[in-house]
């Protein structure tokens, strides 16, 4: 696959999955075999990230996301 190929697959999947909330964009376009490496959970917060993504055979095998924690934490105290 080619690396315009690769780069639709990460713009498909942030389109569909994050931006239309599709859920069943991740049976899709992503792997059986999936990893994730910093994925958030509770509530909704804002902060800033950067996702570097991995596509093998034309699907989304592998991620890592950098992640401003710190952000994500004072928002969470601050909601208490």
């Amino acid at each position: 696959m080619s690396t315009a190929a690769d780069r639709e697959i990460v713009r498909r999947f942030y389109r569909e999955a994050i931006v239309e909330c599709d859920s069943s964009a991740c049976e899709r376009l992503l792997s059986t075999d999936f990893v994730l490496d910093g994925e958030p959970r509770g509530r909704g917060v804002e902060f800033t990230s950067t996702a570097i993504l991995r596509v093998r055979d034309g699907l989304i095998a592998q991620a890592w996301d950098e992640m401003n924690s710190g952000a994500i934490l004072r928002q969470l105290k601050g909601a208490r």
